[in-house]
């Protein structure tokens, strides 16, 4: 046989059998990871999360499950999902989830907690970053969680009367108060409502915007002027959580400071918040989720509270909007971004 003949063959069978290697190995790849994520030893364990300013809360209830010994790709396996809203493609995705059979589901605020139990009631979620858990119907009370849900709360509606007091104190001179909240949230509606008595009792005019849907939240946060308001103020509702930060940008070309919830939202664009810290919730829920993936029953945890609120003042966005924060409030400030 000629040479170069045998030789080019030789290369040819090499070439071959190396395909034929590549897709064995690549099958045994894959069939790990579906073991791996099916495997009995493993916990599978969905985070559903807007990210953005919400992203500390995943990471430190990954960590604080971490230091209890259950550790990423050994014998537990994360799956994060991010919430945009409702849709025809967040339903598809929930729906090949359910094949899955994940252990538990770790949803963060109320939007993607209710979302997710809509089309996926049969699975235990545990929640963080819902203002009031009891009024979205998560839970009966905190010490009585229902068979679905558990978790913790950040009591950002309950405290958004003192966020207004706080603000008033540290801007005294500001009085007119506008709230662009999601006309579809009852829970809004209610705490917008609330707040208008609140402003009444401060002597401050308060402008209520609901808005329907996507496009009048963005015209409204679009139409933001300093002719027309002094200050605005932010609720964690689903258009709220999903575009505030196209909202705080608008008041802030216009001049205007944002009270915000989350102590997050001070690192960018709110000029003020008061409310619990992304990480510490994070952390809080990991001894709650322990529970559940050894066994017990989610109806036997109780739910919980902030173990801490931060009041928290960026002084960039305050100068931004020519005003300075009352002596008071900055004394009291746990974190100030200069």
């Amino acid at each position: 046989m000629n040479k170069k003949i045998f030789i080019s063959l030789l290369l040819v069978l090499a070439a071959l059998i190396g395909y034929l290697l590549y897709l064995w190995l690549s099958d045994k790849v894959g069939a790990g990871q579906e073991i791996s994520w099916g495997a009995e030893n493993r916990r599978k364990i969905v985070l559903v999360s807007p990210g953005g300013i919400y992203a500390p809360i995943t990471d430190n209830f990954k960590a604080g499950l971490a230091q209890r010994g259950w550790q990423e790709n050994g014998n537990a396996v994360f799956l994060d999902l991010t919430y945009a809203g409702r849709g025809e493609s967040w339903s598809n995705t929930l729906a090949g989830l359910a094949a899955q059979k994940p252990d538990l589901i770790f949803a963060v605020t109320a939007p993607a907690v209710l979302a997710v139990q809509d089309l996926l009631p049969e699975l235990p979620v545990i929640f963080a970053a819902v203002g009031d858990p009891v009024a979205a119907g998560l839970i009966k009370d905190y010490s009585h969680s229902s068979a679905r849900a558990a978790g913790c709360a950040d009591w950002t509606d309950n405290l958004a009367a003192k966020r207004l007091e706080i603000a008033h104190e540290a801007f005294p001179s500001l009085r007119r108060v506008v709230v662009i909240w999601d006309a579809a949230d009852k829970n809004s509606r209610v705490v917008a409502s609330r707040l208008s008595g609140v402003a009444a009792a401060l002597d401050l005019e308060f402008f209520s915007v609901p808005a329907a849907g996507q496009t009048e939240y963005l015209l409204a946060a679009a139409g933001l002027s300093a002719a027309d308001y002094d200050l605005v103020f932010l609720l964690p509702d689903e258009l709220t959580i999903l575009h505030w930060p196209q909202l705080a940008q608008k008041a802030q070309e216009a001049g205007l400071p944002v009270i915000g919830y989350v102590s997050g939202q001070a690192e960018k664009y709110a000029s003020l918040t008061y409310g619990a810290a992304a990480a510490d919730l994070g952390r809080q829920c990991a001894p709650l989720a322990e529970k559940i993936l050894l066994g017990e029953p989610i109806s036997e945890s109780p739910s919980t509270i902030p173990e801490k609120l931060y009041l928290t003042i960026n002084l960039l966005a305050v100068k931004s909007a020519n005003l300075t924060v009352s002596p008071a409030v900055r004394l009291r400030a746990d974190k100030i971004f200069e």
